[in-house]
């Protein structure tokens, strides 16, 4: 990944899910007044159910990509994928940089990188392991190529910055209702790509 991130590919994303984030009602109104320096924030709150983010964030101009769903399962990954791949003409070849979830090491998942691929995707008793997935997943001879972070190698996946700054700038809001949160999150998606994208930069222990 390191030689990738020295001489970066045209199209390359960093993808990542955030899963199960907690929609939670506060019992009162936070307070704060002009002389205040700090808010006050009501510490109970009520749940209001969960919901899953999405992200694509692109390595050229740090503009992210955002889906909110009720799951993360395999056929909801496997279309969030295909929706952003489709945003680009069918020979640009596209890479993308995402973890070891099992999701993204399954034969579905194989599946449809063939496809959008435009190849035949081997049959699955030709990848019928999860180390075979990989390795075929990896391969450069396609158009879509998957880079796999090591494990516990998350930060090499620069998506997880920006869910540190989506946290920090959205989820310390309350929310009544999931759909609530979801406006929330394309509100900030909309303007971070308009005012605040910028490509990350990497320094050792850092990234900016």
């Amino acid at each position: 990944l390191i030689a990738l991130y020295r001489n970066p590919p045209r199209r390359l994303f960093f993808f990542d899910e955030c899963p199960g984030i907690q929609v939670l009602k506060r019992l009162t109104p936070d307070l704060q007044t002009d002389n205040m320096k700090q808010r006050l924030e009501e510490f109970e709150y009520i749940r209001k159910g969960t919901l899953d983010v999405f992200a694509f964030l692109d390595h050229a101009d740090g503009k992210v990509g955002l889906e909110c769903h009720a799951d993360h399962t395999a056929s909801t990954f496997v279309g969030v994928f295909r929706r952003h791949a489709v945003k680009f003409p069918k020979d640009e070849p596209l890479h993308y940089v995402m973890d070891n979830l099992s999701t993204h090491r399954g034969y579905p998942f194989c599946k449809v990188v063939a496809e959008l691929s435009g190849i035949a995707c081997p049959p699955e008793c030709d990848l019928n392991t999860q180390a075979k997935r990989v390795q075929w997943l990896c391969r450069e001879d396609k158009r879509i190529i998957i880079h796999f972070t090591p494990y516990h190698g998350f930060w090499l996946n620069w998506v997880e910055n920006w869910f540190g700054i989506m946290g920090g700038k959205v989820l310390s809001e309350s929310f009544g209702a999931p759909e609530h949160l979801n406006a929330a999150l394309e509100a900030f998606v909309e303007e971070w790509n308009l005012l605040l994208a910028h490509p990350f930069l990497k320094t050792y222990g850092t990234t900016y």
